[in-house]
């Protein structure tokens, strides 16, 4: 033989008897001449060959043969196939996610299943495919081969599922334990079920079980479905509430509805208490079909409206609870109805209708004062608070809140009186009394943790920990964050968790450790993608825009702004709107849109002025200031300086306080260098004792520039030489090339251009630049980047974007 030799023989399962005698001859062969054959059978499709059974076992023990065992095909290689089958665009996730549950990477499977696909009419949609015609056939092939009591076990098994027991099987069918074993052995034998590690049982594909239980008859399946049900009941009589879930499925398919109601109830309580309202409210959704009867619907769902506000399903939350308000009405249950119109009014204001939101509490005032004091009276009470606390009208929460805590005091509501709380404590740590007010909401995190109240508890960590931010306690701020963060993953609470994240990425962001901040709020902003409310999304935008602005990124400032306006403009309370305005004057400002700024910023003033806010304008006035004394406007500057001693005396907290004296330094520097330059100096200390470094820089700067101003060029160099090296750690670009200028008039020359480490790093490209490239080269796609660097995928395909625009 002048050249090598490969010889395929496929499916050898289906060879015919010589082709099996001739594999030995082969074998024997081989080592005397270049020649190769590969055999290939499947292991399901074997068994019923006891030629080529025998062969495959005299090949192995004469060490003939190498046996090579293909596994099933792991996601990214499904994917791959998808792509040369159907064209080499995008594979479609949920194609794929179905795709890997039904047939568990076995490519014929798949081969299968998308002919199936592409056959059926309308492109219908792959769940409500029927198994395809050759798999059900190689199937039932096997299953032809057990014993008849096996193919019974067989079926009360894909009755029971994908995973199941042998002894709710046994029970069914009245078997003993070693009958139950042997027909175990022969699915087994069969390649049709799998023991796993674990001794769970499990058939060896999600199709497998489907063709087992699609020829079932109706009435067939009804029965065999109330076998099993009430098979686990007996089982698990001591642990019910553990397999109500499972239970509750099989009453409903065999079309008990009392029972499967009363499984699917257990099932909802069982996922509350174990803080996973999204299971919850999907046995609750179950249990609402299972009855006709008005009151229980209504009182349902109620209870799943809740649950959606609990997940952060804030449209759905408000359409649940206003159909459920309706519903009562026409029941005529005035109790249950302004309980509903009161768990409405929040998902309401939250989604940016205050005008509703008040309009539902105060129609509920109306129905219920005059009945005399209630439960109800109490949370109305309490939403008034909650309602004008977010609206930043710090004393009429304050005397809401505490008629609220009152009245739940006497009627016994303690819910109610702890929510309460947490408005007044709010509005007090906003307002002129911030430690008694951050007193309330630490002890009320305690109290409603220790006593289970974890919805609750997450919300007053929620509030805890933004004010605690805002009055610049930053190291506390973080600590009730991750508490927070902690107390809401146990109690389900995706709101709270997504809230004190964000909450935790603001403390970061202004004490320096902005990359991790980054981190924090792009995976807020990844996982708001699969939830129908748009706060998720905005609330880490309001913290992200103002994290693009530290860093200088306009362009990427521009994009946030775009993306929150509208929903700032649906939402005008202050917590939204100062920091959206505040990010757009800089962004203006650095563009040089004075006017634009100026815009920004008197607009947000007007909305403040409706308030009694103290805390959250400050940082705004302190801009305004600086960009009075950077175009010569002292007069509009002097004005705006005077807002900021009101809001510092207002409230003494040390941001304020350190805003205040850098205002009025910064404002005095034209006029009164000497003057300051010792407020000035005073500001940067004051901002080291706050642990801010971009604040510390930016008082540096203005130092340098009133001794400059005073002709001491050489005494002005040793701040901006500090300045400089905190903004290159941080990556503060703008603030950067402004000191850099500074210095330059001291008289010091300063490189121009790119940082060393980017001028040294290949192509000019900065750090994460590098990341990016690599992961490029190694060909992921920008959204496998973005998971791999815990980025959202439009940061991936900017980073992209810049290499190729240096490279």
């Amino acid at each position: 033989m002048d050249r090598p030799l490969l010889l395929v023989l496929e499916d050898l399962h289906w060879a015919d008897g010589a082709t099996v005698e001739l594999l030995p001859i082969l074998a024997r062969t081989l080592p005397d001449i270049p020649a190769l054959v590969v055999g290939t059978y499947r292991v399901d499709e074997v068994a019923d060959r006891p030629d080529v059974v025998h062969t495959i076992a005299e090949l192995r023990r004469q060490r003939l043969c190498r046996e090579i065992v293909l596994g099933p095909l792991d996601r990214d290689h499904v994917r791959t196939m998808l792509q040369e089958i159907l064209g080499p665009d995008e594979v479609d996730a949920h194609l794929l996610d179905h795709l890997m549950a039904r047939t568990d990477g076995n490519p014929l499977f798949v081969e299968e299943i998308l002919s199936t696909l592409d056959e059926a009419s309308g492109g219908a949609a792959i769940e409500r495919l029927d198994v395809p015609p050759t798999i059900q056939e190689a199937i039932q092939r096997r299953v032809e081969r057990l014993p008849g009591r096996a193919r019974r076990v067989l079926q009360v098994a894909a009755v029971i599922g994908e995973r199941f027991e042998l002894e709710p099987i046994a029970r069914v069918l009245g078997l003993g334990e070693d009958e139950a074993l042997e027909d175990l052995r022969a699915l087994v034998r069969e390649h049709l079920v799998l023991e796993e590690p674990s001794g769970q049982l499990v058939f060896r594909h999600a199709l497998t079980r489907d063709s087992i239980y699609e020829p079932l008859l109706g009435e067939e399946r009804r029965r065999l479905h109330r076998d099993v049900a009430r098979a686990l009941q007996d089982l698990h009589e001591d642990d019910l509430e553990e397999r109500a879930a499972e239970i509750a499925t099989h009453f409903a398919a065999a079309e008990q509805a009392p029972e499967a109601r009363r499984f699917a109830e257990m099932a909802a309580a069982r996922a509350s208490a174990l803080g996973a309202p999204a299971d919850a409210r999907g046995h609750l959704r179950r249990a609402l079909e299972l009855t006709d009867d008005p009151h229980d619907r209504a009182r349902t769902l109620l209870a799943i409206g809740n649950l959606s506000r609990s997940v952060g399903d804030l449209r759905t939350a408000a359409e649940e609870l206003r159909l459920a308000a309706e519903m009562f009405e026409e029941l005529g249950d005035r109790r249950l109805r302004a309980h509903a119109l009161l768990d409405l009014a929040l998902p309401t204001l939250m989604e940016g209708d205050r005008a509703g939101a008040l309009r539902l509490l105060e129609s509920v005032l109306g129905m219920l004062e005059s009945e005399g004091e209630s439960e109800e009276l109490a949370k109305a009470y309490r939403a008034l608070a909650g309602h004008y606390m977010l609206g930043a009208n710090l004393s009429e929460a304050v005397r809401w809140g505490r008629r609220a805590v009152d009245l739940a005091e006497r009627v016994g509501a303690d819910e109610v009186l702890l929510d309460a709380r947490i408005d007044v404590g709010t509005a007090l740590a906003s307002g002129d009394d911030r430690e008694e007010g951050m007193s309330v909401l630490a002890s009320v995190v305690e109290d409603a943790g220790s006593r289970g109240f974890l919805r609750l508890a997450a919300r007053a960590a929620v509030n805890l920990s933004c004010v605690l931010v805002q009055n610049g306690r930053y190291e506390e701020a973080m600590r009730a964050a991750d508490e927070g963060r902690a107390i809401s993953e146990r109690g389900g609470e995706e709101l709270g968790r997504r809230l004190c994240q964000s909450n935790l990425a603001s403390a970061r962001r202004l004490v320096g450790e902005w990359e991790e901040a980054e981190r924090l709020l792009l995976d807020v902003l990844e996982g708001s993608k699969d939830v129908a409310s748009v706060k998720f999304a905005a609330m880490a935008n309001l913290e992200l825009v103002q994290l693009r602005a530290d860093q200088g990124r306009w362009e990427d400032v521009q994009v946030v702004v775009d993306e929150l306006e509208p929903y700032v403009l649906e939402r005008p309370e202050l917590q939204n709107l100062a920091p959206l305005r505040l990010a757009a004057a800089r962004l203006h400002a650095a563009r040089g849109d004075v006017d634009r700024a100026w815009g920004e910023l008197v607009a947000l003033r007007d909305a403040w002025e409706k308030t009694d806010d103290t805390l959250l304008i400050a940082p705004s006035l302190g801009f305004a200031v600086e960009l009075a004394a950077e175009t010569g406007d002292r007069e509009r500057g002097s004005e705006w300086l005077g807002l900021l001693e009101g809001v510092a005396a207002a409230s003494p907290s040390p941001e304020a306080a350190a805003l205040l004296e850098e205002a009025a330094g910064v404002l005095a520097v034209s006029d009164s260098p000497a003057e300051a330059a010792e407020r000035l100096a005073a500001a940067a200390d004051a901002w080291r004792a706050l642990g801010r470094p971009l604040d510390v820089a930016r008082s540096l700067r203005w130092l340098a520039e009133a001794r400059l101003r005073s002709g001491a060029e050489a005494r002005a160099v040793e701040p901006l030489e500090e300045a400089q090296r905190i903004l290159v750690d941080l990556g503060a670009a703008h603030e950067l090339a402004l000191t850099r200028a500074a210095l330059r008039r001291a008289g010091e020359k300063v490189p121009r251009g790119p940082r060393p480490s980017t001028r040294e790093a290949p192509g000019g490209l900065t750090r994460r630049e590098l990341e990016v490239a690599r992961l490029v080269g190694q060909g992921r796609s920008n959204a496998e980047i973005a998971r791999a660097l815990v980025i959202s995928p439009k940061t991936s395909a900017a980073h992209v974007s810049n290499i190729l625009t240096k490279l």
